[in-house]
């Protein structure tokens, strides 16, 4: 009988870190090339490392953050999904005051840190994780903030219309960002100059006109939007 319970937890905890290895990496390739609808995907992003974290606590050591020969790791669906939701972040929410973000993203990371050394007290030990972890945490903490912000906001977003400038492929070593330049709208005195992602990029043209949407943001962070517009 004792055999029996061994074999059908091993049987099981595997079926769970292949599913969490499958599913984590779809919603990273969903967030990363064509996170629609927007909200969905964005909340699945968020919400499935806390998931992961909460089996994790639930299993009651069968399984593991870290890569362990003994028990299943769900490490991969940390390694997917939590920098995806930053870099949505990083091209789609856009805003001019740098110091409250990031001071709730490094909260945000502190709580996920304890909540990794709480469920799995082993991966502490471990210098790799000591490495990865801040960068993890601090970059999904950057993209639950500024997502939540934006997309929690129930406030309607002014709308204004500005003209595009010029626009920018960057290339880098391994990959490329778009931006574009927009002329001063919304009282600013000066231009913008803004990451987006490639499909508004393609959306807009120099020397057409761009919608920007700007609201006052659901935790107080004012955010804006580019968008080609449809009038």
């Amino acid at each position: 009988m004792g055999m029996a319970v061994t074999e059908t937890g091993r049987v099981i905890r595997e079926r769970v870190v292949t599913a969490g290895f499958f599913v984590s990496m779809l919603l990273a390739i969903w967030g990363s090339v064509y996170p629609v609808p927007y909200g969905l995907c964005l909340g699945a992003l968020i919400v499935t490392p806390l998931l992961a974290l909460a089996v994790i606590g639930l299993s009651q050591g069968q399984l593991a953050i870290a890569i362990n020969d003994q028990q299943g790791s769900l490490l991969w669906v940390f390694i997917f999904t939590m920098p995806v939701s930053g870099y949505r972040a990083y091209l789609d929410v856009h805003i001019f005051s740098k110091g409250k973000p990031l001071l709730y993203a490094l909260v945000v990371a502190l709580v996920m840190a304890a909540l990794f050394s709480a469920v799995d007290k082993r991966f502490r030990s471990l210098i790799v994780m000591a490495v990865l972890l801040p960068v993890f945490t601090f970059t999904y903490g950057v993209g639950v903030v500024l997502e939540s912000d934006m997309l929690l906001d129930r406030g309607a977003p002014q709308r204004f219309v500005t003209k595009v400038l010029e626009q920018h492929i960057n290339w880098g070593l391994r990959y490329k960002t778009f931006s574009v330049n927009l002329a001063p709208w919304g009282g600013h005195s000066e231009g913008t100059i803004d990451l987006v992602n490639y499909r508004v990029y393609y959306s807009l043209r120099a020397g057409a006109p761009a919608c920007v949407y700007q609201g006052a943001g659901a935790i107080g962070i004012p955010w804006h939007r580019i968008e080609a517009c449809r009038e």
